[in-house]
């Protein structure tokens, strides 16, 4: 007899595992679809000032303003 009460728990923890895989699974795909759909949009919009008729703008041909010391910080309310 115990075997058959061994053979009903593992038969429901094995549908239960199921079904409880195929609703995670189901959520974590409508998750990752979403993210995305998100990207590729992101990727294709993007600040037109960052692009040229040949596609994006290569980043070593971008300025860059890089202050290294606090003192070099200019501010309005100075006068010389």
């Amino acid at each position: 007899m115990s075997d058959m009460s061994f053979m009903y728990i593992a038969f429901f923890l094995t549908i239960g595992s199921f079904l409880l895989g195929f609703v995670l699974s189901w959520n974590l795909k409508d998750v990752f679809d979403t993210w995305r759909e998100d990207a590729e949009y992101a990727a294709i919009v993007m600040h037109p000032e960052m692009q040229t008729d040949d596609g994006p703008v290569d980043p070593s041909e971008l300025l860059y303003l890089r202050i290294h010391d606090e003192d070099d910080t200019m501010y309005d309310d100075e006068t010389e």
